[in-house]
């Protein structure tokens, strides 16, 4: 890094360019490297899953945004919290999603008109 007196190691998860002066390190396979209003220090931080990072910022699958954490148009994540694994899948049809809503509306009124009854 230009304007330093000693060198000053790599970021782990960082692809560091050592033939240049003024080097910027790239994110790794696995890793993001956030973005960072003081460029004095570099934030490097492992994806979730890893393989939804590519590296140098760029993402995979149907992942999007920082840290590849959001899901492109059209998919979601499944689950919830750390069980979720963090795999963008694609959304149900709406017509599909709409009938079965419709179906379990009917069946709990059907039972609650049994069980009334």
């Amino acid at each position: 890094k230009e304007g330093l007196t000693a060198c000053e190691s790599c970021p782990v998860g960082a692809a560091c360019n050592t033939t240049e002066m003024a080097w910027t390190p790239d994110a790794m396979l696995g890793y993001y490297k956030l973005p960072n209003a003081e460029a004095e220090v570099w934030i490097i931080r492992a994806c979730q899953p890893k393989d939804s990072c590519l590296g140098a910022n760029k993402c995979g699958g149907q992942s999007d945004g920082i840290m590849c954490a959001e899901c492109k148009d059209g998919y979601a994540k499944v689950g919830y919290g750390e069980d979720a694994g963090g795999r963008c899948v694609k959304c149900g049809d709406a017509a599909w999603n709409t009938m079965l809503i419709i179906l379990a509306i009917v069946f709990y009124t059907i039972y609650i008109w049994v069980i009334v009854k």
